[in-house]
C-alpha cells in the first residue's frame, strides 16, 4: 500500500518523497486475528500529520485514522515507529532498527550495520544506500539520544529518546554500530565527526562515575545490585532480571572498546588514546573469562552480583557473543566447551520432544 506523503500545504514532508509504502506486520503486542494462507483482505485508511514536541525535539506524526479494521493494531505500530523517523524535521531517509511492533531499540543499533556489511557502500545517487541513512541515524541519535553523562537512552518513540530503565547495553552498541559503519564504508570523515560523542558514550561505560569498565575490568550496569530481591532488567534480553556484573553487557562492552581502540587508530587519534582502549580491551578479555567463565558447565555465567554470587541459568545470548571470533573475548579452548555444551543442550531438546537433527 502507498500512501501520499504531504504537509497541510500540499507540499511534501520534509522533500521526501511522495508516496511512502507501508508493509504491515502481523506480530502485534495483544490478540492478533489468525490468517490462514491464500487469505485475503482489502481495506483503506486515511492519514494526516499531527505535530508532536518533546523536550529535545519536534516532529510530525503521520496518524491514520482507524476505522475497526482487521489491521489496525498493526498500521497504529507502523506509523508511529514510521513517523518517528521518516517525519522528523531533520530526516530524509532513515532505517528504523526494530519492529514497527514496538518502537526503536538503541541497544541492538550494532546488529544492523553488521548485517548490512553484504552490501554495496552507494547505491547511487538517485536512491541513498542504508548505509547512508545509517549514518544519519546514528549522527542524530548521538545529538539527541544521548545525555549529558553520555548514557544511551534505552528507545526512541515519536521522535523523542526514552530512558525508562537501567538498561546497559546501550552504550557498548552505540560504539558497535559506528565501527561497524566504517568497516562497511570506509568513511574516516564520518568517524571523525562523531567522535566526541563516541567518546563522551565510552567514558560513561569505562569510567569511575557510571559503569566503572576501567576500574573493573567488567562494567557494572549502573543502579543495578543483581542481588536477589534487588534484580532489574540490566539488559534487553526481553527484561530478564539481571543486574550488577552482567555478562551480556560485559560481552558487548569487550567487544566496543577493542572497536574503540581501532577506530581510534584508523583515525589518527593520537597514539596514547587508541593504546588505552586497546589497554582496556586486553584486560577486558581478561576479566570476562575471570568472573564469568563457568569451568564445569563449560559456559558463561548469566551475572554476578555485588556480593560475588554467580547466576548460571546459561542464557544463549553471552555465550553467542562470548565465543564469536568478531568479540574475540574468549579462548579456543572456552569456544570449543560451548559449542560441546550447545551441542549436547540441542541433543536434549531433540529427544524430549522426540525431533530428528534436521526438524
Amino acid at each position: 500500500m502507498s500512501v501520499p506523503v504531504l504537509c497541510p500545504n500540499g507540499d511534501q514532508v520534509n522533500g521526501g518523497p511522495s508516496l511512502v509504502a507501508l508493509g504491515l506486520t502481523s506480530s502485534v503486542r495483544g490478540s492478533p486475528a489468525a490468517y490462514s494462507a491464500g487469505d485475503s483482505l482489502a481495506m483503506s485508511w486515511q492519514f494526516s500529520l499531527r505535530a508532536t514536541h518533546c523536550d529535545n525535539c519536534s516532529t510530525r506524526d503521520l496518524a491514520p485514522l482507524l476505522l475497526d479494521l482487521p489491521l489496525d493494531p498493526q498500521l497504529a505500530a507502523l506509523s508511529r515507529t514510521f513517523a518517528s523517523l521518516m517525519t522528523n524535521p531533520v530526516a530524509g531517509w532513515w532505517v528504523v532498527s526494530n519492529s514497527p511492533s514496538s518502537v526503536t531499540c538503541l541497544h541492538e543499533l550494532s546488529w544492523f550495520p553488521m548485517s548490512w556489511s553484504v552490501l554495496a557502500a552507494e547505491a547511487g545517487p538517485a536512491e541513498p544506500s542504508l548505509h547512508a541513512a545509517f549514518a544519519k541515524q546514528l549522527a542524530y541519535y548521538g545529538a539527541y539520544g544521548v545525555t549529558a553523562e553520555g548514557y544511551v537512552q534505552a528507545r526512541w518513540d515519536i521522535g523523542c529518546a526514552e530512558n525508562f530503565s537501567a538498561f546497559a547495553e546501550t552504550n557498548a552498541n552505540f560504539l558497535l554500530s559506528a565501527y561497524f559503519h566504517a568497516v562497511n564504508t570506509g568513511d574516516r570523515g564520518f568517524t571523525s565527526s562523531v567522535w566526541d560523542t563516541l567518546a563522551l558514550v565510552a567514558s560513561y561505560l569505562t569510567g569511575d562515575a557510571y559503569m566503572r569498565m576501567e576500574a573493573e575490568g567488567v562494567p557494572l550496569s549502573a543502579k543495578t545490585t543483581g542481588i536477589s530481591g534487588e534484580w532489574a532488567p540490566s539488559n534487553w534480553y526481553d527484561e530478564v532480571d539481571f543486574g550488577g556484573f552482567d555478562a551480556i553487557v560485559g560481552s558487548f562492552s569487550v567487544a566496543a572498546v577493542d572497536a574503540m581502540s581501532k577506530l581510534a587508530a584508523w583515525i589518527g587519534r593520537p597514539p596514547a588514546e587508541t593504546q588505552r582502549f586497546a589497554t582496556l580491551a586486553t584486560s577486558g578479555r581478561a576479566a570476562y573469562n575471570a568472573r564469568f567463565f563457568n569451568e564445569s558447565a563449560g559456559l558463561f555465567n548469566d551475572w554476578v552480583d555485588l556480593r560475588g554470587g554467580a547466576r548460571s541459568s546459561h542464557f544463549w545470548w553471552q555465550q553467542f557473543v562470548a565465543t564469536s571470533a568478531l568479540a574475540n573475548i574468549s579462548s579456543p579452548a572456552q569456544r570449543a566447551q560451548a559449542m560441546a555444551a550447545l551441542d549436547a543442550f540441542v541433543a536434549r531438546v531433540q529427544a524430549d520432544y522426540n525431533l530428528t537433527s534436521d526438524a
